[in-house]
């Protein structure tokens, strides 16, 4: 990944569809320690952020901006994906779009009041919908 500054660093897209979008992933907390019994009892590790807490909010936006970056270091040839999805694993996803192509401005999508999907909101038909245009846009290379 090129830094901007002639320095490059190997990154990771957590998730990567050429001309769709890319997803960047993170696991937050419920309450302090409680992913520890639930998801890494191994590793004794909690998620990123407690939820409902600024440093939640602070931890999305840092991966929003993480999925602007891998945005920006795609190979021109392959073109900017007119979607960011930022997804705190079995919790919340967050939409955002460019759909100028250009990679410069992602807003929330489709508006600031809904563009977060909470898990639940799975259940409702038109969210399914929304998410099936976003993995599967017309046309889609």
């Amino acid at each position: 990944m090129d830094n901007g500054d002639g320095n490059t660093t190997t990154g990771f897209i957590d998730l990567y569809k050429r001309g769709c979008f890319v997803l960047e992933a993170k696991q937050g907390s419920t309450v302090a320690g409680a992913d520890e019994l639930l998801f890494a009892p191994e590793r004794g590790r909690r998620g990123t952020a407690v939820r409902a807490t600024a440093g939640w909010d602070a931890t999305m936006k840092k991966a929003k901006g993480q999925a602007e970056r891998y945005v920006r270091s795609l190979p021109a040839s392959e073109g900017n994906p007119p979607f960011i999805l930022v997804v705190d694993v079995d919790h919340m996803i967050e939409l955002y779009a460019d759909f100028s192509r250009l990679g410069k401005t992602y807003s929330q999508f489709p508006d600031a009041r809904s563009y977060r999907i909470a898990l639940k909101d799975l259940a409702k038909e038109e969210t399914r919908w929304l998410l099936a245009r976003v993995w599967n846009p017309r046309p889609c290379p």
